[in-house]
C-alpha cells in the first residue's frame, strides 16, 4: 500500500505547476495519465494559438483548462419548461493554465504549467463520477458496436454488451442517440452523394472530410445562387451554428450575408461532426476561396473563441464585432449575484460602453465601473472584455463597415424559421434538400425586389440633408446608411492634411483614406459606391454642395 502511495505520487509530481514539455504531445499523454490517477477531466477554456511556424510541436501560446465542473451553473434563459436540461457546472476553482516560455538565454522554448490549483469543491471526485462525464462516455462506432446497436435487444441488454466490448460507462439516452445515428444510414449517404452532386452540376461548390471508416468529419456547400450573393455582398458576414436539425446530432453552420436591403442572406451551410477549430478552419477556408477574402471587413459573432482565433488566421484583415445580446447576457450572467438593482445598473452602463462612438466617454465609463465593482468583478471584466476592445467597443471600430449588424439575430431569425420543418429524426439529404429550395426560394424573392422600395418611408426631420438622402429614389437600408455616413462625418474629429482643391489625405486614428468630392479608398465607399463620411467630411471643409 505504502508503494502505491509513493507510485501515484511520483506520477502525480510530474504533473504540478511548474511542470516543462517539450511538444504538446507530451503534455496531452501527461494530462491523460494525470487524469486517469486522480479521477478528474481538465477541459480547455481559452486559448491564443502559435503563430511562429517553427514553433508548431507546442501549438499554444497560452491555454487555460479548467474543471469538467467548474464555473456556475446558470440555467436558461428561456421561460419554457426544460425538465430534461442538465449541467455538471457547480462551481469548482480547479484550474491550471500552459503557457509557452521562450528563454532568454537562448535555449530551447517548451511549455510549462505557469499557474496550477488542483483543489476540487462543489463536486465529488472519484472515479464513477469520471466515468460519467460526456467525453469518457463517447463510443467508438467498430462494426461490432453499430451490429449489437442495430438488433432488437433492450437499451439496458445493448448498454451492457458496448460497455463491456470497449470499457468505457454508458448512460440510457447515450444508446438512444447511437441508434438514431445509425437510424436509416444504409441509404442516407447516397441521396447526399446525389445532392452534393446536383449542386456542383448546376454551378455549386462543396466540400467534404470523411474518416476511414466513412464517418463524415465535415460537409459544406453553397449553391449557385449562394455564391451569387456571396460575390455581390462579401463585406458584412454573420456566423453561427444551430443545433437538432438532423438524426446524426451534427451540428449547422451558417454563415449570412446582409444584402442591399439590409436582409440577411445565407451564402454557405456545414454540417460538422465537432465544433472544433480544424473543422471550422478547413470550412471557413473553404468559404475563402470562394470569393476574395480581402473585401470582408467584417464578422458578427458570439463570443466563441474558437471562431475568433480561426477567424484571425483564415481572414486576417478582417474585424470582428461580437453580437451586442451576447455580450448583454453574459454580462447578466456574471452580475447576477449582486442583487437585481446593480446588477441591472453596472449592465446598462457597460452597453452604454458597448456602443459610444467616443474614445473619452469609453474611459470615462469605465472609470465609472471601476468606482462600481467589487474585485472580482474588476477581473471578470478586465480579462474578458477590457483586455479585447477592439472584438466588441464600437469606438475601437468606428471605420469599420458593419451595415447595422451589431446582433446576430438576422441568422437567428433564419435559424428559427428553417427549424420550423427541420427536425432531428430527418437524414442529412432531407436537411440538404430542404435548405437547397428554402434558399432558391429566398433568392427569387431577392431578385423580384425593385431596386427601389416600394414604400419609402418619409422623414419629417426638418434636416434637409436627411430629406434629400430619403427621396434621392434609394432603398430605405441604403439611405440610412448613407445617413450615418453624414452623421460620422460631424461627430468623428477627423483631420485632413496634404490637401489641394480637389484631394484630401482624411486622417483618423491610424486610418488614412484619400478623399474627393465623388470618390473615397475606405472599405465603404469602394463596396457600396456610395458617399461615406470622408466625402461628407471632405465637402464640408472645401464647402461644397453635401447632397
Amino acid at each position: 500500500m505504502l508503494f502505491l502511495t509513493i507510485f501515484v505520487s511520483e506520477k502525480m509530481s510530474t504533473f504540478q505547476q511548474g511542470s516543462i514539455f517539450t511538444t504538446f504531445k507530451e503534455f496531452e499523454d501527461a494530462l491523460t495519465r494525470f487524469s486517469a490517477l486522480t479521477s478528474s477531466l481538465f477541459v480547455k477554456k481559452s486559448s491564443i494559438k502559435i503563430k511562429d511556424p517553427s514553433l508548431a510541436h507546442l501549438e499554444y501560446e497560452n491555454v487555460r483548462y479548467v474543471c469538467k465542473q467548474g464555473k456556475a451553473y446558470c440555467g436558461s434563459v428561456s421561460s419554457g419548461a426544460r425538465p430534461n436540461q442538465k449541467s455538471f457546472k457547480t462551481g469548482c476553482s480547479a484550474a491550471f493554465r500552459l503557457v509557452c516560455v521562450r528563454p532568454k538565454d537562448g535555449a530551447t522554448a517548451h511549455l510549462m504549467i505557469s499557474k496550477a490549483d488542483f483543489s476540487h469543491v462543489g463536486h465529488e471526485v472519484s472515479a464513477h463520477m469520471c466515468s460519467l462525464y460526456p467525453e469518457n462516455r463517447r463510443v467508438q462506432l467498430t462494426s461490432d458496436v453499430e451490429t449489437i446497436a442495430r438488433t432488437s435487444l433492450r437499451a439496458s441488454e445493448v448498454k451492457g454488451l458496448i460497455e463491456q466490448s470497449q470499457g468505457v460507462r454508458m448512460c440510457p439516452q447515450d444508446v438512444k442517440n447511437l441508434r438514431r445515428k445509425l437510424k436509416g444510414a444504409s441509404s442516407d449517404p447516397v441521396l447526399v452523394d446525389d445532392l452534393l452532386n446536383t449542386i456542383k452540376n448546376d454551378g455549386g461548390h462543396v466540400s467534404f472530410s470523411t474518416q476511414s471508416d466513412g464517418t463524415i468529419n465535415y460537409l459544406c456547400f453553397s449553391t449557385k445562387e449562394m455564391l451569387d450573393m456571396l460575390k455581390r455582398f462579401p463585406h458584412v458576414l454573420i456566423l453561427d451554428f444551430t443545433y437538432k436539425t438532423n438524426k446524426y446530432l451534427m451540428p449547422l453552420l451558417t454563415v449570412m450575408a446582409i444584402d442591399s436591403y439590409g436582409h440577411g442572406f445565407p451564402i454557405l451551410h456545414a454540417f460538422v461532426k465537432n465544433e472544433d477549430s480544424v473543422h471550422l478552419q478547413a470550412i471557413l477556408g473553404f468559404l475563402s476561396e470562394l470569393c476574395d477574402s480581402t473585401k470582408t471587413y467584417c464578422f458578427v459573432i458570439d463570443k466563441d473563441f474558437s471562431e475568433i482565433n480561426v477567424i484571425g488566421v483564415v481572414f486576417p484583415d478582417a474585424n470582428i464585432n461580437l453580437c451586442h445580446f451576447h455580450i448583454s447576457q453574459a454580462v447578466s450572467r456574471h452580475l447576477k449575484k449582486l442583487g437585481a438593482e446593480m446588477a441591472n445598473k453596472i449592465s446598462q452602463l457597460f452597453m452604454r460602453q458597448v456602443v459610444t462612438e467616443s474614445q473619452t466617454e469609453y474611459e470615462d465609463i469605465k472609470n465609472q465601473l471601476l468606482e462600481l465593482l467589487p474585485e472580482p468583478s474588476i477581473l471578470y471584466f478586465s480579462q474578458n472584455w477590457w483586455n479585447n476592445p477592439q472584438l466588441w467597443a464600437t469606438c475601437r471600430n468606428v471605420d469599420t463597415m458593419k451595415l447595422h449588424a451589431n446582433t446576430t439575430n438576422h441568422l437567428e431569425s433564419f435559424h428559427s424559421k428553417i427549424k420550423q420543418t427541420l427536425r432531428i429524426q430527418m437524414g442529412l439529404s432531407d436537411n440538404i434538400n430542404y435548405l437547397t429550395q428554402y434558399v432558391h426560394d429566398l433568392y427569387i424573392k431577392f431578385m423580384d425586389c425593385s431596386v427601389v422600395d416600394s414604400n419609402v418611408r418619409r422623414y419629417n426631420t426638418k434636416n434637409s440633408e436627411a430629406d434629400a438622402i430619403f427621396s434621392s429614389g434609394v432603398s430605405n437600408f441604403v439611405a440610412e446608411n448613407v445617413l450615418r455616413e453624414l452623421d460620422l462625418s460631424k461627430r468623428v474629429a477627423y483631420q485632413a492634411f496634404d490637401c489641394n482643391d480637389s484631394t484630401y489625405n482624411v486622417l483618423y486614428k491610424d486610418s488614412i483614406h484619400n478623399t474627393t468630392s465623388k470618390t473615397c479608398s475606405c472599405h465603404f465607399h469602394l463596396s457600396m459606391k456610395l458617399s461615406c463620411r470622408h466625402i461628407f467630411f471632405f465637402k464640408v471643409s472645401s464647402k461644397h454642395v453635401i447632397v
